[in-house]
């Protein structure tokens, strides 16, 4: 029943992600990426997170939680350098949040 439905999800997601600049398109964002690394498009999702980041880095919610999402992607691949980085990131830009919290939790466990 849900078959083919993903890209018309993410095609919608995307749409809303590049026509706005707000709380909604980071969310939309992020959900994309979401969904990509659910259907292991996994450098497609990666894009789209980092986008998050920067683009709607004023949405912190979603922004932290990409780049959490991303630290634990290149932690799973293998790269604990750029997991380092990106958890550091968390800790120093969303300090406080639950995000800055875990990052700093797993950020421990791979040092």
């Amino acid at each position: 029943a849900y078959e083919g439905k993903t890209d018309i999800a993410l095609g919608t997601l995307n749409a809303i992600a590049t026509s706005r600049n707000d709380g909604i398109g980071a969310y939309a964002q992020y959900l994309h990426g979401e969904i990509l690394l659910d259907t292991d498009r996994k450098a497609e999702a990666e894009k789209a997170l980092l986008r998050v980041v920067y683009v709607f880095a004023d949405e912190t919610q979603w922004a932290a939680k990409a780049a959490l999402l991303l630290g634990k992607q290149y932690e799973a691949k293998g790269d604990t350098g750029e997991a380092k980085k990106m958890y550091k990131r968390v800790i120093d830009q969303y300090a406080g949040t639950g995000e800055a919290m875990e990052a700093q939790r797993l950020l421990a466990r791979i040092q």
